[in-house]
């Protein structure tokens, strides 16, 4: 550890959303004064167990102590015990008991039996529905048991049937309760182990056409401050701030000579608000919810609006070193990022210690110059900019390929949407991915030029020599051409490669850049239709949670197979644009036409009828398609036409997916089908087969 860098507390996290934030906000006044106070975000996406980079991380810097939160994993939480107790470093665990260390956690038990009184004996409800957290964590266990316990109390009978993982996430709540109601009606409450879950149980009660509070109350647990929903939502106040706060105190008392293995509990308190009780609209309750609710909506859409550009320049950057412009040159500064750096590794060397090498110096608002050194990880910045560890808190966040580490993120985030943090890491590492494996295949290809230019000067060499001896001459010059031959075609490889998807053999969405941009051209010179659709498979996650990744890689190779024959035409291009997404590019091509490509496609996929047990829309893999088609003249760009395919997809998912949703500027207008090829009775658009297609 550098001499010049002041001591370091570490927060261990799983990633860095609202509720580490609100833990932050307790921890950061106690920890400060005493030097870097560094969150590190150990959530492993490439394997099981804790990440490679975290743990060298922490065995190289030595912080003087650790504050922990549960990961995802049990291994996770196993290995990370392990390790520091293996470094004799204090720590202290909020909602999380390690061996031996002391642990703050809010006194779930007390908050949730107020929260099941005011359902069971204010409210009146008997049939309560409970979406439980992730099994393996403390909070999760304690609230399911008063859940149970207080329905035993009142001799209510526990409905196994009603219990269902959530996961504390809102997209698995909104998949099991869809799910439960397809089966069961007549829910009166849906207790939901956290606000994000309470989330995903709004979005499923409305998309069944049941209100909160009128027909179902909900209610969440940790008050998120950024719950953005309506009605507002019920829930119970842990005081993470206070919780962080104390783990702070314990920490520092320990460091001074207090015995470990303390259980310090946290007061909860119950916040009563508009998703268990009725008001009138004007009450001043109401309108204050409806004004924090509008002041987050609008902070909610500017950081969408400044992510959907740092996108669109991130897709044109070519090399790490592009990207660090891109970053710098856009939206940082209204994201909320005072400071950031970014970090790619560089080759290991002999003794193992992962080494690293700056690309972006970002600092309010202004980039610094590049920096050539290359410095180990437990330095986490070049010497240079040692002065920035010098401060109060930084975000460590470990960037990702398929199968391997790329490099971090070091960020101050002072404001904005936790969105932010989450698409960092995940385009980010997209990017970084691509680029790398990009410039492995041209490193490839130069390879081979060096080897055939050698092999030309030999043979010039040589040729007095090889004048006497023909047949031997012939032999070098067949070698010679088998050689360029090999040489030509790894470069056309390279090229296909490049532009094309691994797992589908479909373009990629660099060759998707290349086209539409060629496309757009062409057909503003004669003022041609360019139809796009954008196409999700429905429930593909549910698929991959019931089949398995090596099955879902199958069915995305089989539903890129019967896209690609969907299409007729050789300007017309399938692509794979990301996870279970695909985009059809159509130049030339009208509305009625497009509508017929997508009911071929739907047709085949139907035929085809992979099996999707886990779909609550059908027992076979669907889709999901929105559809934009416009002129030249009358869109900015070919992104902005495929943003309104975007929003036309958004639409069908959201009302009931396995449908066509149209959107061109100016028009909103849903195309649904009763069955592959067939229209639907109140379908405002005839299918025809126009000639073209």
């Amino acid at each position: 550890m550098a001499e010049s860098r002041p001591p370091v507390a570490l927060i261990i996290t799983m990633g860095f959303n609202v509720y580490h934030q609100q833990l932050v906000r307790g921890i950061r006044p106690v920890l400060a004064p005493h030097g870097l106070i560094l969150v590190v975000n150990s959530q492993n996406f490439t394997s099981a167990g804790l990440m490679a980079s975290v743990e060298h991380l922490i065995r190289t810097i030595r912080p003087y102590g650790a504050i922990v939160t549960p990961s995802a994993s049990a291994e996770e939480d196993a290995e990370l015990a392990a390790l520091l107790g293996e470094l004799s470093i204090p720590t202290v665990g909020i909602s999380m008991q390690l061996p031996g260390a002391s642990q703050v956690h809010a006194d779930d038990r007390s908050g949730m039996r107020a929260l099941m009184a005011h359902l069971l004996d204010e409210c009146g409800v008997r049939r309560l529905a409970h979406a439980r957290g992730q099994a393996h964590q403390a909070d999760s266990i304690a609230r399911e048991q008063v859940f149970r316990e207080e329905l035993a109390a009142r001799g209510i009978p526990v409905d196994e049937d009603l219990i269902f993982d959530g996961a504390f996430w809102h997209e698995e709540t909104y998949r099991e309760l869809r799910a439960l109601l397809s089966r069961r009606r007549g829910i009166e409450a849906v207790v939901a182990a956290n606000d994000m879950s309470a989330l995903g149980a709004l979005k499923a009660l409305a998309d069944e056409g049941l209100r909160v509070p009128e027909d179902v109350l909900v209610t969440g647990f940790d008050n998120y401050p950024s719950s953005l929903c309506w009605p507002a939502l019920t829930s119970v106040d842990p005081e993470q701030a206070m919780q962080g706060r104390v783990a702070a105190e314990r920490l520092l008392a320990e460091l001074n000579g207090a015995p470990a293995g303390e259980e310090i509990v946290v007061p909860t308190r119950l916040v009563v608000r508009g998703s268990t009780r009725s008001l009138p609209f004007s009450a001043p309750e109401q309108i204050m919810a409806v004004v924090d609710l509008a002041n987050l909506a609008q902070e909610e859409l500017a950081a969408r609006d400044a992510l959907w550009g740092l996108t669109y320049v991130l897709s044109r950057c070519a090399t790490p070193e592009d990207l660090a412009d891109g970053l710098a040159g856009s939206a940082l500064s209204r994201l909320g990022i005072g400071r950031c750096f970014l970090a790619v590794y560089a080759e290991v060397p002999e003794s193992g210690e992962p080494e690293a090498r700056l690309l972006l110096d970002y600092q309010d608002g202004v980039q610094g110059p590049p920096c050539q050194e290359v410095y180990p990880l437990a330095q986490l910045l070049p010497s240079t900019l040692h002065q920035q560890l010098r401060t109060e808190l930084l975000v460590f966040q470990p960037l990702y390929g398929n199968d391997r580490e790329l490099g971090y993120l070091l960020f101050e985030q002072r404001s904005g949407s936790m969105l932010v943090t989450a698409w960092l890491r995940t385009e980010l590492s997209l990017v970084l991915e691509a680029m790398f494996s990009t410039q492995a295949l041209k490193d490839h290809a130069a390879t081979l030029e060096q080897v055939v230019a050698h092999r030309t000067a030999e043979l010039s060499a040589r040729s007095a020599e090889l004048t006497a001896r023909s047949e031997q001459l012939e032999a070098e010059v067949e070698t010679r051409r088998r050689t360029e031959i090999q040489l030509q075609q790894a470069v056309a490889a390279l090229h296909r490669t490049a532009m094309s998807d691994s797992l589908t053999q479909l373009a990629n969405r660099t060759h998707l850049q290349e086209h539409l941009d060629a496309q757009w051209q062409a057909l503003a010179g004669h003022g041609g239709e360019l139809a796009l659709l954008m196409i999700d498979v429905d429930l593909f996650k549910a698929y991959n949670d019931c089949y398995g990744h090596l099955k879902g890689d199958e069915a995305l190779r089989t539903v890129a197979t019967h896209l690609a024959e969907a299409v007729r035409y050789p300007r017309d291009l399938a692509c794979r644009y990301g996870g279970e997404e695909f985009v059809l590019a159509l130049p030339d091509t009208d509305r009625s036409a497009a509508l017929v490509v997508a009911e071929r496609f739907r047709a085949a996929l139907a035929t085809a009828g992979i099996p999707h047990k886990g779909s609550t829309i059908a027992p076979v893999m669907t889709v999901s398609i929105g559809l934009a088609v416009a002129r030249p003249q009358d869109v900015a760009d070919p992104w902005a036409l495929l943003d309104h395919a975007d929003r036309a997809l958004y639409r069908a998912k959201t009302q009931g997916r396995d449908q066509v949703w149209s959107l061109m500027p100016g028009t909103d207008a849903r195309y649904e089908s009763g069955g592959p090829g067939v229209p639907h009775p109140r379908s405002p658009l005839p299918v025809t087969d126009p000639a073209r297609r």
